[in-house]
């Protein structure tokens, strides 16, 4: 749950063109690499 909501904030951080945080883009690396990641 912690990273698939990391997951979102930094995709809706990209989506307004703003920075995402970095412990959100941190999670969403784990995501990816544990082939979790939303899609």
């Amino acid at each position: 749950m912690l990273v698939r909501n990391a997951i979102r904030r930094k995709e809706r951080c990209e989506d307004n063109d703003t920075t995402p945080f970095w412990f959100d883009k941190q999670l969403a690396k784990f995501a990816n690499a544990a082939g979790k990641a939303d899609k």
